[in-house]
Order: C-alpha cells, then structure tokens, then sequence
C-alpha cells in the first residue's frame, strides 16, 4: 500500500515539476484527482485553494468528472463549510473536515449556484439528489487541498493522511509554480506595455482626426493577443445631452467607418451611456439567447448598422450566439470590449481606457485645429465669391462667379461626380435658368428650364425644386430612381440645343443608373448638387453649402441690383435719343432735311448698339401713293 501511494505522491511530484506554464495547475489537480481515484478512496472532487492566508475568497483549481470550469473564485457567503474554513485559518490548523447532510449539502450548493449559474443540468441533477458531503481540507504554507464524496461517507484517518502527504508533495513544488507564475505575470505586463505603447504612440502621432480609426485598428490587433475570442473593439465617444454616441470599431477584417448609434432608445446601449453620465468606471452587458436576439433585432432596425452587419455577414463574419460587451469609461466616452466568451481582463481595458483618455486630448487638439483650418478654408472661399461677385459691373459676369464658385467647391471637397447649379428665378415666373458646372464641363454653361405644365405636374426633381424655391425647405441627399431621372433629363433637353447640352453629356446622363441630388433654397436663388454615384453630404457639409448659398444669394441680389440699373440705364440711353431724333424732326424747316433727320436717327442706333448698314425712311405720297425713301 505504502508503496502504491509513493508511486501516486511520484506522479504528482513529477508533473509538478514538469510545469512551464501557471495554468498547468489544471492538469497537475487532475492528476491528483485520478491518484486519489486510483488509491481506490472515494473522492469526486478535488481541489487546491490558492494563497488562501492572503486572500478573503476561495480561489481553487479543482478537478471532477463533470468537467466543470478548472478555475473559480468563490466569495464568502454563510454556509457550515465557509465558516470552518475561516475558522481554521484564524486558529492556524492544518486540517479540517465537514460532514453535511442532504438539506444542509443541497442549501449549500443552492448558494453557490447563485454565484456559478452556469453550471450544467445533469451535474446539478447529480449534487442536489445525493445524501450529503463529506469534505477534508489540508491548509499548508500557502495552499490548501481538499477532497470531497457525495455518498456523504467521512475520510479516515489513514485516508485524511494521505491527503496530507498530497498536499506536502504539491507545496513542496509550489514554490516553482510562483516562479513560473511571476515569470508569466512579467512576461504578460511587458506584453501589455508593449501594446499600450503602440496604442499611445499611434494616438500621438495622428495629424487628421479620422487617424482614430487607425488607432481603433493597431488597439484591435494589441487586444486580440492579449484577449481570447475577441471579436470587436474601439472606442466610443460621449456627449451630454446628444441622443447618439459615435463609434470607432474595428474588426479582424480592418477598420469600420466612424458612425452614430442611439444611447436612448435600445437597452443595452442605454444602460452603457447611464454608466457613463454617473462617472462609472467600468461596465459590462452580457448578452444571450433571447436577450442577444432582440438586440439584434434593433440593432438591424438601424440603418447604418445593419449596413455594417450586412457587410460582416457577406465576408464571412457570423453572429456570436453570446457577447459580452466590457466598457471602460473614460472622461469622453468608452473603451468598448465586445467578446465571444467570458473574459475576465477587467484590468487590462481599464488600463487601455487610461492610456487613450491621456491622449485623446491630443484627439480633440487635433480636431479642434482641423475645424480652424476648415473653417479659415471655407472663408476664404467664401470670400472669393463673395469678392467676385461685388466686382461684377455687368451682369453677363455672373458666369464668372459660378465658375469661382464650382471651384471653390472642389477645393473644399464639396464637388460630387454631377457637379453643381445654380437655380436663377424671375420673380412671378415659372421660367428659370440654370448655370451648370461640372468635371466634364470647360466652363458654366447656361441652361434654360422654361414653364412646362406637363413636367412640372409629373416630375419629382422639378416638384421638388420648385417647393425648395416657394417654402424654403433643403433636400438633403434625396435619391432619384431612374425612370424619375431620365423624366427630368429630358425635358432640359427638349428645351436647350446640343451646343449647350452636347450629346456626349446626354448620353450619360441618361445611361447613369443613380441620381441623388441636395438642393438649398433661397429667396431668388437655388444652390443645387449632385451625384452619379450616389455620393452623400454629410451635416457638416450640408452646413457649409448653405452658407455658400447664402453668399450666392447675397450675390445675385447684387447681380439683379446691377441688371435693373442696366435696365434703368438703358432705359434713359433710349429716352435721350427718341429726344434728339424727336427735336430734330420737330426742327425741320423743309422736306429735304429729313436727309439729316434720317443721319441723326442712324447716329443714335448706332449710340445704343444697333448697327444697320443702312437706314431706310420711307414717305407715302398722298396723290399717288408712290413711296419716297431717305437712305443713309
């Protein structure tokens, strides 16, 4: 017998011994689990309890033919077993045991499923229907080993022994576990330095604010060798009082373009942006069966992220069946963790949460300089338009602000594939023209849109315009099919030549399959933009087309000031000549001083910009109705 036990204590020491890594100690219990098993002493549990004079929790690693989890930490809760265990440390014994009976086994294990529900039916069936439990627990220097039967039938002393001399061996190797698990703690703080630092030196060394989502992709690819079964993370970014979050995330695929979720409507990103408002620092949701398939359910309810999901899901992504999103708060928002399985690195996101909130500040300089730097770009734009526009002394020269205003656009980055127009209108008219601007186009060009009753009572594209124009309202990033397209298409080209509109640009547009086009309204005018391709404003470009439009029409006010003073002009110009023709026929004296009568009238055409080759005046004789002319 002695010697059978030797041999069994050998095969633990051996294994013991053999460990490279902390989280062998899985297979060193099992080991002892199937020595007891094999010295033929009843035993259906084992386990080691870790550092247990340091800690105020069980931590073990235990071994049992349910294959339950090999690792747990149970917290103090009241019960026969916690007590002698805590009593035992207090008195300084290395040895206690417990015999618990079926009511007091089964309340027992109903407290401790509380903390472990995951536990499976058949090994719950199992512990809850037998008589009781015996348990012996050894407490050695930094260790503790315990066995334990369900047939509730006490160890011997011989057998409490044994178990003894177990511990012994394992303590007696204990001391390389720590070794290797201080090895391992090191080795893994240097791994995680090393990733916070690529994540630190990657946040500092952006220069636009769209290089987060390349910090979202290098926190990604750091995480996903520290964490198992990582499926997405990135950061999330915060604001009181805003209704939507905006999300950085990246894949195993790459980075997913930045976009706005919700924090109100659906309940875990709800409860996400609660813990942010109350200064949490960290938060998890854990989602499942019914649970995960609701969130789902709203999450492809939304645009945008059902777009993404679609997008996963066509290159060969599917669905977890159980996440757990972790949140790490930090001043502006979240470090988000989404996983696969349980994970229990709680320390680490915070730690990653901690270095991006330090450099996010670098972020939001950067972002606050980009919107400087935009916003001097688009004055000056502005200004040139504005400044063009103040310098027209005909009206012919608004052609000349189109042009500066189509290339501003494009030095803006606001010019799509379609290009831009502008909407002139005559007030109490239907008539309108348009200057067209666009890639394909040398210069603006004129198109005419004359009131046509039968387009403008079927035609979505002219419907619009014309409410735009009356009510004031914006169309923002409305798509036309192309039946509607086509419509519209060929009513400007019914109205306007091939000079204007050549057949190349025809047959394109026609054969375009999308239109999508914004139009902004105001009193005399409508700045207009479209795509080919389905090309999209986003809100801070629409602003800025507004504000150009705005700047247009404050030109084109001027352009009208300027063609009615022409008129007015004109008008005088016209009113002096009808003078002096007027005076010099009233001055004739006798019939042939029509002659200079007829070279003042060619001198005043030829003043207002007529200019005939000749001038004929032609006088009816009364007695024989012959016709004189004057020619000059």
């Amino acid at each position: 017998r002695e010697a059978t036990i030797e041999a069994a204590l050998e095969r633990v020491r051996s294994r013991s011994m053999a460990m490279h890594k902390s989280e062998e100690l899985k297979e060193i219990i099992q080991v002892v689990y199937e020595q007891f098993l094999h010295l033929n002493i009843l035993v259906e549990h084992a386990g080691f309890i870790m550092d247990y004079k340091e800690r105020d929790d069980m931590h073990i690693w235990l071994a049992d033919q349910y294959n339950i989890p090999s690792q747990i930490t149970i917290p103090y809760f009241d019960s026969p077993h916690w007590n002698s265990f805590i009593e035992a440390k207090e008195k300084g014994l290395d040895f206690f045991a417990n015999h618990l009976g079926f009511e007091e086994k089964n309340k027992f294990y109903q407290g401790l499923f509380k903390l472990f529900p995951g536990v499976a039916d058949e090994a719950k069936d199992y512990y809850f229907n037998s008589p009781g439990l015996a348990i012996s627990t050894v407490l050695l220097e930094n260790i503790g080993l315990y066995i334990e039967n369900f047939s509730a039938i006490p160890y011997t002393d011989e057998e409490n022994a044994t178990l003894m001399r177990f511990g012994k061996v394992f303590q007696q190797t204990y001391t390389r576990f720590l070794d290797l698990q201080k090895a391992e703690a090191q080795a893994r703080e240097a791994k995680i330095e090393a990733a916070l630092e690529k994540v630190r030196s990657r946040t500092m060394g952006m220069q636009l604010s769209e290089e987060l989502g390349d910090v979202a992709t290098v926190l990604f690819k750091e995480l996903n060798q520290l964490v198992e079964n990582l499926w997405t993370c990135g950061f999330v970014l915060c604001e009181r009082e805003r209704p939507e979050d905006e999300w950085w995330l990246s894949t195993e695929t790459g980075f997913i373009p930045a976009f706005y979720l919700p924090n109100t409507s659906g309940v875990t990103h709800a409860n996400i942006y609660q813990g942010w408002l109350n200064g949490e620092s960290y938060h998890t949701e854990q989602l499942e069966g019914e649970a995960l398939k609701e969130h789902y359910e709203w999450l492809m309810n939304i645009p945008v992220s059902r777009k993404i999901f679609e997008e996963m899901m066509a290159d060969g992504f599917t669905l977890p069946t159980w996440r757990k999103l972790h949140c790490a708060y930090f001043s502006q928002g979240y470090l988000v963790i989404i996983t696969q399985v349980p994970c229990p690195e709680e320390l680490i996101f915070k730690r990653f949460a901690q270095v991006f909130d330090l450099t996010y500040t670098r972020f939001l300089d950067l972002q606050k300089a980009e919107l400087q730097a935009r916003e001097a770009k688009i004055e000056v734009a502005l200004e040139k338009i504005r400044s063009r526009s103040l310098g027209m002394h005909r009206s012919v020269e608004i052609k000349d602000v189109v042009s500066i205003l189509f290339e501003k656009l494009k030095e803006l980055d606001l010019a799509f594939d379609g290009g831009a127009a502008i909407h002139l209108f005559t007030e109490g008219s239907r008539h309108a023209v348009i200057w067209v601007a666009s890639p394909d186009l040398a210069e603006p060009t004129c198109v005419n849109l004359p009131y046509d009753e039968n387009a403008f009572e079927s035609n979505p594209i002219i419907t619009d315009v014309w409410n735009a124009k009356e009510t004031g309202e914006d169309i923002y990033n409305k798509f036309y099919s192309l039946e509607e397209k086509n419509t519209y298409f060929d009513y400007v080209f019914k109205h306007n030549d091939l000079i204007t509109v050549p057949k190349l640009s025809r047959d394109f547009i026609l054969q375009a399959d999308s239109y999508t086009a914004s139009f902004i309204a105001e009193k005399n005018s409508l700045l207009g933009a479209n795509s080919w391709t389905r090309q999209l404003f986003s809100d801070n470009d629409f602003i800025v087309l507004k504000r150009i439009a705005r700047v247009f029409e404050q030109a084109y006010i001027r352009f009208l000031d300027l063609q009615k003073a022409e008129a007015q002009s004109r008008e005088s110009q016209i009113e002096a000549a009808l003078e002096r023709v007027r005076s010099r026929t009233l001055a004739m004296q006798k019939s042939d001083e029509l002659a200079e009568t007829a070279a003042v009238l060619f001198k005043q055409l030829i003043n207002l910009g007529i200019a005939p080759n000749r001038l004929y005046i032609g006088i009816v004789r009364d007695d024989d109705g012959h016709i004189e002319f004057w020619v000059t």
